[in-house]
C-alpha cells in the first residue's frame, strides 16, 4: 500500500477513508463486475447510463467527456466509458476503460488509434470527435483490486472548454464527509443490462463512510477508494459510466472533482454502493503528468 502524508492520512480518517490490509474482487450473479469498461462491454455493447437519474438539460459540466470506440461511426454504438477534461489537451478516465480483453483471457492496453473522445456536449450525436495522441495508465494500477484505476489521455487537438476543478484537501475536509450529497453523471445504463442513452444523465448519491462500505465489500475497499450511494440502493452509476465524475458542489464557485467511477456490484442494488477512485491520493501523479510536454 502506498504511503501518504500525515495531513493526507488525517483527512482520510476524518472523512472515514481509513487504510486497511487485503483486497478482494466482487462479482454479480453472472460472475462479472459492473463498470468494467471495455472489458465488460465487449460481450454486451448495450450498457451505458445512470441508474434512476435525471437528464442534464444545461451544459453545466462542460468538462464532461465520453470515450468512443473509433471503429464505430454511430456514437450510440461507439460510446463505452466517460471521463473529464483536465486541461485543453488532457482528459482523465478510468484505467480499465483503455484495456481490451482478448479471446485467450489476457488483457492488453488499447492503442491510441482505437479511442476517440467527445467533450463538452450533452447529446452524443452532437459535437466532433477528438482523437488520442497518447495515453498513460497510473503506473501502479492493479486490475484485480482496482487500486489506482486512473488513466490520462492526451488529445490530438486542444479543447476550448473549461477544465474540471480537482478537489483539494481543504475542500475535502468539509465537502466530502459521509452523508453529504455528491453528483455522478454519464451516458451509462439506467439498469443492469440497459441500453445506451443519447443525452447526459446525472443523479445524487450520498458519500458513504469507509467502515460502512467495507461491510458491503469486505477486504476490498482501500484508502484510495470512495463509496457513494444509499443503503436501500436505487441511485447509482452503472455500466458505461466508468471513468466519469463524482462531483461535490462548492458553497460558492465551481464543482470539485472528488473521484472517478471505478467499480461496484450490479447497479443500484441494496447495500451495494458504487466504488470510486479518489482524486486526492493521486494529485501528484496527475500534476506531474499534466506538466509533461508530450
Amino acid at each position: 500500500m502506498r504511503q501518504h502524508s500525515m495531513v493526507g492520512a488525517i483527512l482520510l480518517l476524518l472523512c472515514g477513508f481509513a487504510p486497511h490490509e487485503g483486497h478482494a474482487q466482487y462479482a454479480n450473479e453472472n460472475g462479472q463486475m459492473r463498470a468494467l469498461g471495455f472489458e465488460a462491454l465487449q460481450g454486451d455493447r448495450s450498457s451505458a447510463r445512470i441508474t434512476n437519474g435525471r437528464v442534464v438539460d444545461t451544459l453545466k459540466y462542460p468538462w464532461q467527456a465520453a470515450l468512443l470506440e473509433h471503429q464505430f461511426l454511430n456514437p450510440l454504438n461507439a460510446a463505452y466509458c466517460a471521463g473529464v477534461l483536465l486541461d485543453e489537451y488532457r482528459a482523465l478516465t478510468a484505467a480499465h476503460c483503455i484495456r481490451r480483453e482478448l479471446t485467450n483471457g489476457s488483457v492488453r492496453l488499447m492503442d491510441k488509434t482505437e479511442i476517440d473522445v467527445l467533450i463538452g456536449v450533452l447529446d452524443l450525436l452532437q459535437g466532433t470527435r477528438n482523437s488520442i495522441a497518447d495515453l498513460k495508465v497510473y503506473p501502479k494500477y492493479d486490475r484485480k483490486t482496482h487500486e489506482g484505476d486512473l488513466a490520462i489521455l492526451r488529445l490530438q487537438r486542444p479543447v476550448r472548454q473549461p477544465a474540471v476543478t480537482l478537489i483539494t484537501r481543504d475542500a475535502a475536509s468539509h465537502l466530502a464527509r459521509p452523508g453529504q450529497l455528491a453528483v455522478v453523471s454519464g451516458w451509462g445504463a439506467t439498469e443492469e443490462g440497459g441500453d445506451m442513452v443519447e443525452t447526459l444523465m446525472e443523479t445524487d448519491v450520498p458519500i458513504v463512510s469507509t467502515p460502512d462500505c467495507r461491510k458491503a465489500y469486505p477486504n476490498a475497499i482501500t484508502v484510495t477508494m470512495i463509496c457513494a450511494g444509499a443503503p436501500k440502493g436505487g441511485h447509482d452509476a452503472c455500466q458505461g459510466d466508468s471513468g466519469s465524475q463524482l462531483l461535490v458542489p462548492a458553497a460558492s464557485g465551481p464543482y470539485h472533482l472528488l473521484a472517478i467511477v471505478s467499480w461496484g456490484e450490479g447497479c443500484g442494488r441494496k447495500d451495494r454502493y458504487g466504488v470510486y477512485t479518489a482524486i486526492l491520493p493521486f494529485t501528484d501523479w496527475i500534476s506531474s503528468t499534466l506538466a509533461e510536454r508530450s
